[in-house]
């Protein structure tokens, strides 16, 4: 159950397992003013690329986090594709700068972030777990973003949490 993942890069698709299948797909974005618009299309995969293949060429910063990374531009958004051929579960959490997208908690947790984390899955188990499912969905459905450093999201995060 909690055995390692075996994680390869094939082209633009992350595969772990051999079975689950990960792609970064490329859209357009759309207006950021609350009307209710169709999903823009997908436009194909971004390039996938190690960073070690390019540990001499990226800011050290970068190249000491490892990982993968693609080229974007400012117009773009990003949408990501899960497939899996088998009936093994993956649990699959989507950080940017240090912070869930779903939820927003930090991915260094804290004491604090597990009480968070445990309350909310208390609750849902109380209230039927389709509905937190649903409400997940629903914060984690957009199809553009602001453009966010990782100093933007640490200042969001610290802001969010001295009122909180």
């Amino acid at each position: 159950m909690n055995d390692p993942l075996h994680v390869q890069l094939c082209r633009d698709e992350v595969i772990a397992n051999g079975e689950l299948r990960v792609s970064f797909r490329r859209t357009s974005r759309v207006p950021d003013n609350q009307q209710v618009l169709y999903l823009p299309p997908d436009l194909g995969a971004f390039p996938l690329r190690a960073g070690s293949e390019y540990a001499g060429k990226i800011c050290p910063d970068m190249s000491a986090k490892g990982g993968l990374f693609f080229p974007m531009w400012q117009s773009e958004a990003m949408w990501l594709n899960f497939s899996c051929t088998s009936e093994r579960k993956y649990m699959i959490k989507v950080y940017v700068g240090g912070v869930n997208v779903i939820s927003s908690e930090p991915a260094i947790e804290a004491g604090a972030t597990k009480l968070r984390r445990q309350a909310k899955l208390a609750a849902a188990r109380r209230n039927g777990s389709e509905a937190w499912h649903v409400q997940l969905l629903s914060r984690a459905h957009t199809t553009s973003a602001p453009s966010w450093s990782d100093t933007d999201l640490r200042h969001w995060y610290t802001e969010r949490k001295e009122t909180n």
